[in-house]
Order: structure tokens, then C-alpha cells, then sequence
């Protein structure tokens, strides 16, 4: 089959794509994530589908979205496509694209994300579980983290915001 390029995606992975032609016709790259199908054309772009949402982010080129039957969505660079499942609801926001391929490079970045989120990301990575004492909501973190960073050196850089304390057991 030279007419599509299918993948599935759970999890979260950075592609880098080329149009590709084939009897001069493109040939269409779709990503399908859950209830999201990503079209590209031609590309960078980042999804992320570890939590309940699906982010979508351009870095460069164009992509297009659709979910299930209903609407199309085309990005534009530095663009965010975050669709809930559950609420079948998408909607879009500019980014600052560091913040996207920074893990490409072996950094984890955060940008006024929730500590909740942070910790995710860190208990996947390092393979460890969280337990939360109190109230964590509220609390979001920005900056980035070496991901080669002993976990214990990485908890200590985030207690420098004076907002978490962190226990290893």
C-alpha cells in the first residue's frame, strides 16, 4: 500500500516528517491517538497522550486534525491542539515551542505547568511512585530539569521554589 502511512500512538513522541510523493500524489502520514487523527503535511510536531487529554503541539509546517466525524482543525506553528476525550472538546492555544522539543534534547521543561503534571512526567521517567501528603493543586512550576539528573538532585532543584517538600522512601 503506497496510498497511506498509518501509526498509533500511546504516549508521547516527536516526529519530524517529509511530504512524500508517490506517482505525483501525496501520500498522506496520519497519527491516530485515541479518538485524534493527525494528518500531516509536512512537519515537526509533538503529542503528548499520557494524561487525559491529547496535546498536540507545531512546531513547524502544517497539520490537520480531525476527531471522530466532527470538525477539522488545521495548526499553525507554535500552535496547541489539546483535546479532551471525555468532553469530545478541542481547543487551541500559542505556545512558546521550547518548552515541546526540550525533552528531544534531554531536558524536561516545564511552563506553568501543575505540579501534579511535573511529577508525572518524573514518576514515568525514573520509574518511582508519588504519594501526595496535602493539597497540591495549586501549585505550578516552571523551568527545566536535565533528564540524565540524579532523581534526588532533580527533587532538590524543585524544592528551591520553597512551595514542595520532597520525601524518598
Amino acid at each position: 500500500g503506497h496510498s497511506k502511512r498509518e501509526v498509533e500512538l500511546e504516549g508521547e513522541a516527536l516526529f519530524e516528517v517529509a511530504s512524500l510523493k508517490f506517482n505525483n500524489s501525496y501520500i498522506p502520514f496520519i497519527v491516530k491517538t485515541g479518538d485524534q487523527n493527525l494528518e500531516v503535511l509536512g512537519t515537526t510536531f509533538n503529542i503528548n497522550s499520557y494524561g487525559k487529554v491529547i496535546s498536540t503541539t507545531l512546531v513547524e509546517g502544517a497539520v490537520r486534525l480531525s476527531f471522530g466525524d466532527e470538525n477539522q482543525q488545521l495548526l499553525k506553528p507554535n500552535q496547541q491542539a489539546n483535546y479532551s476525550s471525555s468532553h469530545k472538546k478541542v481547543t487551541i492555544k500559542e505556545i512558546d515551542p521550547f518548552y515541546t522539543i526540550a525533552w528531544r534534547n534531554g531536558v524536561f521543561a516545564f511552563d506553568e505547568m501543575s505540579i501534579e503534571n511535573v511529577m508525572e512526567v518524573l514518576a514515568r521517567w525514573y520509574d518511582i511512585e508519588i504519594e501526595y501528603q496535602r493539597d497540591i493543586k495549586n501549585i505550578k512550576f516552571t523551568g527545566s530539569i536535565s533528564k540524565y539528573e540524579d532523581i534526588g538532585e532533580v527533587l532538590e532543584i524543585m524544592e528551591l521554589t520553597k512551595d514542595v517538600k520532597f520525601k524518598l522512601i
